[in-house]
């Protein structure tokens, strides 16, 4: 059933449904065109010229065709998660819907669920009219219960709000998904979208117009409505309606109903409602219900009540091993989300909005030049702003003169110390000109302080009765037995807030609690900007905490963002230092007070401001536990069905089993023309699983094509691990992976061309060696190191090579040293520190004694290595260069026996002569012989020999005896007969390798291009 699901997904992806028909046309008034006339013509150039555009550029388009008076201005706009196909069709529907719609009429405009389009005799095109842009409402029938009217209302604005900030800040294509949960059956799914070509500030003007309709007549309590414009879009429902995953997710697990002491929350941002008012324009006809829905898709009818839509299911056949590869990604891309999720709803608890994040900002729909007159002057008022607010935490200025002058202010909560002021001021200014770049107008807020810049002079005479701009909300709403109480103790103590603020003239700011129940307190702040009277000041937070009774009704917290003025109320302490006003319990029955009850006395904050302590706690174990418990099964079934999918994937020798692990870069085509058809002069070397080739391509690089063979099972999933690790990794001491190729039967990686081909090949060469003189051999070990020091911990992933080995090691033209050969390498996880195969592979004489008897590798086995290799580097011996009789000595044998006997220096390389210090070289020597000791917990990390490396003050450690230490070698030229205990219980198992192997021919890994 997965996989059946699965192909239909997939068949939906390539094979769009039919486009729906016209959701609504309008004829315009601009009069009607002659048929076969010259704007006829002009129209059907439009038309023509709008298909192919939109199609072809991020499905949007905007041109004009003709001379005045026969020239047309036309608009053409696909939803933004279309794709090609889908956009293509609704467009061509809509240019033949439209002229049958709409015949010789010089404008109209036509709306579909994918696309719109849109054409007039006027310029409609140049400076656009935003705000004023709906066209037409459509609306489900059915109503939100009443019980959910006000949650829905609120969570509705939240989540269209704020994907309005998120497509703005989707420059390229100004469109957002995002979904919220109100309840636990029923999920409200929203989109929005603007054209393109629009500025962010208009894009913004143009949103806020249709966000604000939601909470009008006749959007207001609907399950689902939307607005038609010709510049931007917005709908929501109660079902999916989009394709693909949403761009913004709403966690709103919290219920409405009461909890006995709830975290504190953060707030949910809430686009500032305003008085219900005529709709304009109205739209020429407006249908009372256009579109009916239900809270599940059902079938969409048209306004003329035609037929209903069919869905055409279509089906795909797909190879078994493809689909079981993409089930596999599925599972597994479901785990990490729902454990994300969850991590994600704890981390909610715990964790409020980081003072640094903007609570909300506007920006202008006027823009300046950059470098010009107003930009100076900005910059000036923005340096001047900064500097004089840290005395007083506030300041105005005013700079330059009429036309390119510039108004400011800015203000630091009354509780802010001045290192968080001027912090808060200094990421104020960073992010306005990030997120309103450009624009001649913007206002910020934030937890600490706010910033106001414009054109206007909005320091003269402020109305100070608008000044609200955003509400917050707690999403948790007081219990219904406890709401009156509470609204009447929260009016209460703002408005002795506000009495306190403006008696604190040099201030205008208050802060303060009341007793809620012995459990509960509500802390309050109230704040003007400095420049107002107190009479200004009055009103400004009069007017505020008004507005803050209608919209914040009920909510276990929120606060008001303005101009002039900003309160704020939690059920939590939010502020700096001691409250300034305190309500006692006394004086806040429980039956309604008195309307004229006088202020109550200030008394001294109580000593343990720390109330319900223990419902704190028993609330969190109380969410937490059973959280934890979800997240340990999700995590358990994951691993299951993961290791099931896993051991159902069939290996083929297919192509199918490769394309979806990563692009194709390369065409068969180019890589035989870059390799003479892989002839043999061009061969750089051949190894257990194909030919290594020379190339260059057409533009010049020279490249080696390590050329899969046919024949080999293993090189399938070499090939694959290669592709998916190097292609990750980006390091100077690691070969450049620069594409593949699989195509036909041939199977490619495409690699960097290293020319002095591998170290073995130079070092082990009695004339070559002399090219490595101590300071080159010294700079191939740190580089060594270096790559591996990334591969183990500095790279995002966590990599084992599992076959470091002279052969591996590539040099450059500057014997810079990179290591290649990742086709045994294993990913670890993050937390992973060592793992255990039943099939061991490798290079005898670098493989670890843990790896090589129980099949136990970490990142100590790759250590192990480098140790056998920087002995070779000094010696210029390789680790079976011993092998003269049967009771010959191994490389470590031979190292240690000398380092014992005082004649280390003995060992080193005869080819270096004499030219190197003799003190760096035994530091290196001691640094190999750590690296191979016989416990991996007594071998360095490579940041330790790293260090080992570059430090000469620091004391090394005496080695001990390292592993392997034999006087005769344990190969001989049968089969490697391994016993390992694979099951970590005791329990053996005698293992016959799969290959030879010989004192000559041990690696089961092939060479790597030269």
């Amino acid at each position: 059933m997965a996989v059946l699901h699965l192909i239909v997904f997939l068949a939906s992806l390539f094979f769009p449904t039919a486009t729906a028909t016209p959701l609504y046309a309008i004829n315009g008034t601009k009069g009607k065109f002659i048929s076969n006339s010259v704007y006829s013509s002009n129209l059907n150039i439009l038309f023509s010229s709008l298909s192919s555009n939109s199609s072809a550029a991020a499905g949007f388009a905007a041109t004009s065709t003709g001379r005045v008076p026969d020239r047309v201005f036309g608009l053409t706009l696909c939803r933004g998660d279309t794709n090609i196909a889908t956009c293509r069709s609704c467009i061509q529907t809509a240019v033949s819907d439209i002229q049958l719609l709409c015949p010789n009429s010089k404008e109209a405009i036509i709306w579909y669920d994918d696309c719109q389009l849109s054409y007039s005799s006027q310029d409609f095109l140049y400076a656009p009219n935003v705000a004023s842009d709906i066209q037409l409402l459509m609306f489900n029938s059915q109503n939100v219960s009443a019980g959910q009217l006000l949650r829905s209302e609120i969570l509705t604005a939240a989540l269209l709000g704020n994907l309005s900030d998120l497509a703005v800040r989707n420059k390229s294509r100004l469109f957002a998904t995002g979904e919220t949960v109100l309840t636990a059956g029923n999920i409200i799914y929203g989109l929005v979208q603007c054209a393109p070509d629009l500025t962010v500030g208009d894009c913004r003007t143009c949103l806020k117009g249709t966000v604000d309709a939601t909470t009008k007549d006749p959007l207001k309590g609907k399950m689902g409505g939307r607005t038609l414009g010709i510049w931007c879009n917005m709908r929501y429902e109660y079902y999916k309606f989009y394709n693909g995953s949403s761009m913004l997710q709403f966690s709103s697990d919290q219920s409405l109903s009461p909890s006995p002491s709830p975290q504190p929350l953060p707030p949910t941002p809430l686009p500032l409602p305003t008085p219900p008012s005529p709709l304009s324009p109205t739209p020429p006809t407006q249908p009372t219900s256009p579109s009916p829905q239900s809270p599940t898709p059902p079938p969409v009818h048209s306004s003329n009540g035609g037929s209903n839509n069919v869905d055409v299911v279509l089906a795909i056949t797909i190879p078994v091993a493809v689909a079981l590869l993409l089930l596999e990604l599925l599972i597994l891309m479901i785990c990490i989300t729902s454990m994300a999720l969850l991590l994600l709803i704890l981390l909610s608890l715990f964790a409020s909005p980081s003072a640094a994040d903007p609570l909300y900002y506007i920006c202008g729909s006027e823009n300046f030049i950059r470098n010009s007159n107003y930009s100076s002057n900005l910059n000036h008022l923005i340096s001047t702003l900064s500097s004089n607010a840290l005395a007083t935490g506030f300041a105005t200025a005013t700079t330059g003169i009429v036309p390119d002058r510039v108004y400011g202010l800015t203000l630091c909560r009354g509780d802010t110390e001045i290192a968080n002021c001027r912090s808060c001021i200094s990421t104020a200014i960073s992010d306005t000109q990030q997120l309103c770049s450009n624009n001649k107008e913007a206002t910020i807020w934030y937890d600490y302080c706010q910033l106001r810049y414009s054109n206007q002079n909005f320091l003269y005479g402020p109305d100070v009765t608008t000044s609200v701009q955003q509400l917050l909300v707690n999403s948790q709403n007081v219990s219904a037995d406890r709401l009156q109480r509470f609204e009447i103790l929260n009016t209460e103590l703002m408005g002795n807030l506000s009495d306190l603020a403006v008696k604190n003239t040099s201030r205008l700011f208050a802060t303060g609690e009341a007793a809620f129940t012995a459990a509960d307190n509500i802390y309050g702040l109230v704040q003007c900007t400095l420049d107002l009277s107190v009479g200004e000041c009055q009103t400004c937070l009069q007017q505020t905490v008004d507005f803050s009774k209608i919209y914040l009704k009920g909510g276990r917290g929120g606060r008001a963002l303005g101009m002039w003025c900003n309160i704020r109320y939690e059920f939590y302490k939010f502020y700096n230092g001691t409250p300034m006003l305190r309500l006692s319990s006394d004086q806040s029955p429980s039956s309604p007070l008195p309307t004229n009850a006088s202020m109550p006395n200030v008394t001294h904050p109580p000593a343990d401001l720390s109330h319900g302590g223990s419902n704190t706690v028993r609330t969190i174990m109380v969410i937490t536990l059973p959280l934890l418990v979800v997240l340990v099964l999700i995590t358990t079934a994951c691993l299951y069905f993961r290791r099931r999918s896993k051991m159902k994937i069939p290996r083929e020798d297919n192509p199918e089993q490769l394309i979806n692990v990563e692009s194709l870069f390369f065409d068969l085509s180019t890589l035989e023309v870059a390799t003479s058809n892989f002839s043999e002069h061009n061969k750089l070397g051949e190894g257990g699983f194909g030919s290594v080739y020379l190339g260059v391509l057409p533009d010049g690089r020279e490249i080696a094509v390590k050329r899969l063979s046919t024949r080999s099972r293993q090189g399938i999933n070499e090939l694959k691990n290669e592709m998916i690790l190097v292609a990750k990794l980006q390091h100077k001491n690691l070969v450049r992976l620069h594409g593949v190729c699989v195509e036909d039967q041939e199977k490619l990686l495409v690699y960097e061309y290293v020319p002095n081909k591998s170290l073995d090949t130079i070092l082990f060469d009695p004339i070559k060696s002399k090219l490595l003189d101590w300071g080159k051999r010294y700079e191939i070990i740190e580089g060594i190191v270096r790559g591996l020091l990334y591969l183990h911990e500095d790279s995002q992933l966590k990599i084992v090579h599992r076959d470091l080995k002279a052969s591996n090691i590539l040099l450059d033209a500057d014997m810079n040293p990179k290591i290649s050969d990742f086709g045994l390498a294993r990913l670890f996880g993050v937390d992973e520190t060592h793992e255990m195969t039943s099939c061991v592979v490798g290079t005898y004489g670098y493989m670890a004694p843990e790896y090589l008897k129980h099949g136990h590798f970490s990142i100590k086995s790759d250590i192990f290595s480098f140790g056998v290799l920087i002995l070779e580097i000094i010696t210029g011996r390789s680790r079976n260069g011993f092998f003269d009789d049967e009771f010959s000595k191994n490389l470590l044998s031979y190292v240690w026996e000398n380092w014992n006997q005082g004649t280390i220096l003995e060992i080193v390389d005869p080819a270096l002569g004499k030219l190197f210090q003799n003190s760096e070289v035994i530091r290196c020597i001691q640094i190999g012989l750590l690296c191979v000791q016989d416990d991996p917990s007594q071998r360095p990390s490579m940041t330790e020999v790293l260090v080992m490396l570059n430090s000469y003050s620091m004391s090394l450690k005496a080695p001990s005896s390292p592993a392997f230490l034999v006087g005769r070698s344990s190969i001989n030229n049968g089969p490697l007969s391994l016993d390992f205990d694979i099951h970590g219980d005791g329990t053996r198992k005698s293992s016959r390798k799969f290959m030879s192997m010989s004192p000559n021919q041990v690696s089961i890994s092939e060479l790597d291009p030269r």
